[in-house]
């Protein structure tokens, strides 16, 4: 999916340079994933369907009711669709992840050319759980692309928010980051805000979670409309 910053993908440690609104100058990557894992899922589901898969902040639209409508009716829940993927939750384990509610409200949005995910349901709130280091780092810089979703009345509420379990903590000096606040002002924006965090002092017993802090303070169970869209998970030293 599209990046603000100019990566190199890499399954180990590599230096990268990336562009100055991200962080300048010479960096290591230690994960980066922009969800092309989800590129075949969409494409099958796709041929099947005459609906394609909603692509909410980058597609086109008549207006925003009708962007929001298709979003809502064709946002496919990956858990549900063992068509395409048999066994969702073995599946997102091979890519490193688990889910933070049983519930499973994760699904997939975009296009196979720009794949992204899209969580929360109502009373249920869900996002990613993953250990994405191999060694000690005194100082990392975790980034993230999300969106929040809209009813075609309000935007919804959701505040993005980085928790991890484990060895390090924010530059807050707790194991939660400060939530982070959508750019989108009015239901017109569709696009994503590019949000950072600094985590200090984290080992390869780490565990980062992503959710909304809407979810992380009730359980995911909070009432209400708290639905998010994610993508382009980079970590740089």
């Amino acid at each position: 999916a599209p990046a603000q910053g100019i990566y190199t993908a890499a399954s180990a440690e590599v230096a990268v340079t990336v562009t100055a609104a991200q962080a300048g100058g010479d960096v290591t990557v230690l994960y980066e994933d922009k969800f092309d894992w989800l590129s075949d899922f969409i494409t099958a589901y796709n041929a099947d369907k005459s609906k394609p898969i909603a692509d909410f902040v980058y597609g086109e639209y008549a207006d925003t009711k009708a962007r929001t409508d298709y979003s809502n009716s064709n946002s496919a829940n990956l858990n549900t669709n063992s068509a395409y993927i048999a066994d969702w939750p073995a599946f997102l384990a091979e890519q490193g992840y688990t889910n933070l509610h049983t519930t499973y409200c994760q699904y997939a949005q975009g296009t196979p050319e720009n794949p992204y995910m899209k969580f929360c349901k109502k009373g249920n709130q869900d996002g990613l759980s993953f250990k994405p280091f191999k060694e000690a780092h005194e100082s990392v810089t975790i980034s993230v692309d999300w969106a929040i979703h809209n009813n075609g009345t309000v935007l919804d509420e959701s505040h993005l928010q980085i928790v991890i379990e484990g060895d390090g903590e924010f530059e807050n000096g707790t194991k939660s980051s400060d939530p982070a606040t959508s750019e989108q002002t009015t239901l017109e924006d569709h696009n994503f805000t590019h949000s950072s965090f600094v985590i200090k002092n984290v080992t390869a017993d780490t565990v980062v979670k992503i959710c909304v802090k809407e979810g992380f303070d009730n359980d995911f169970k909070m009432n209400g409309q708290h639905r998010f869209y994610l993508d382009n998970i980079l970590i740089v030293k």
